[in-house]
């Protein structure tokens, strides 16, 4: 099995990992205007689901690793949150396009729905190095492209792309780790530095007033000499 990849074992793993459909259940066209636009392959299902896919922003998006990949966006108007959907396996974003609808409408939630390289309409053969990139174009697309609030974006990871999902958010959480730790050690040094010289101030209070105690006991004895 392994000579038949070409033993490579991660060619090997992609092929037993990731089934996405063939064909893909839905095209992409560009409008005069230069705008991406899609709509199913199957006619019933142009018919059934064409007009709620209409309603998905869609955009082709680079990645860090050379491919193309499609993403489709929704927007509802009480959202505060924004999904990023990464769907399970051996179907594409034409096929979550529904369920992503009612579940932006029951959770009153902005949904970015994407295909993997080599799923649906995004380029390439699909493989788990890609589905790193993938997800990190989106978010990347999402933040500096569409203003969304990095703080306010939840992955959401089904089947398969629960892999993505964690690594990305495992990734960005030991960035902010690292960041965390950093304002830390430097509220400590702040800390540090007041205490030092909170005590040091007391010890030259200390010694003054000690030198103080002395002057007047010296005093006193003079005094007493006086009398003597």
């Amino acid at each position: 099995l392994f000579c038949c990849q070409g033993c490579s074992s991660h060619e090997l793993g992609a092929k037993l990992a990731f089934f996405p459909p063939s064909p893909a259940s839905y095209l992409v066209a560009r409008t005069a205007a230069n705008k991406h636009v899609a709509r199913y392959i199957d006619l019933q299902m142009q018919i059934d689901w064409g007009r709620v896919l209409g309603q998905y922003r869609l955009d082709i998006l680079p990645t860090a690793r050379g491919q193309s990949i499609c993403t489709f966006y929704i927007a509802h108007p009480e959202a505060t949150l924004t999904l990023v959907v990464s769907h399970g396996n051996a179907l594409d974003v034409g096929l979550f396009v529904p369920f992503g609808r009612h579940l932006s409408d029951e959770l009153k939630v902005n949904i970015c729905a994407y295909d993997y390289t080599g799923y649906g309409c995004s380029s390439g053969v699909p493989n788990i190095m890609d589905t790193y990139s993938d997800i990190e174009a989106v978010v990347d697309h999402l933040v500096y492209r569409v203003g969304q609030d990095p703080r306010r974006i939840v992955l959401y990871g089904q089947s398969i792309g629960s892999g993505p999902s964690c690594q990305y958010a495992a990734r960005c959480g030991g960035a902010n780790d690292s960041k965390i730790q950093g304002s830390n050690s430097r509220r400590r040094q702040t800390l540090d530095m007041h205490s030092n010289h909170t005590r040091e101030h007391s010890s030259r209070g200390g010694r003054s007033g000690g030198d103080g105690g002395g002057d007047d006991g010296g005093g006193g004895s003079s005094g007493d000499n006086e009398g003597d």
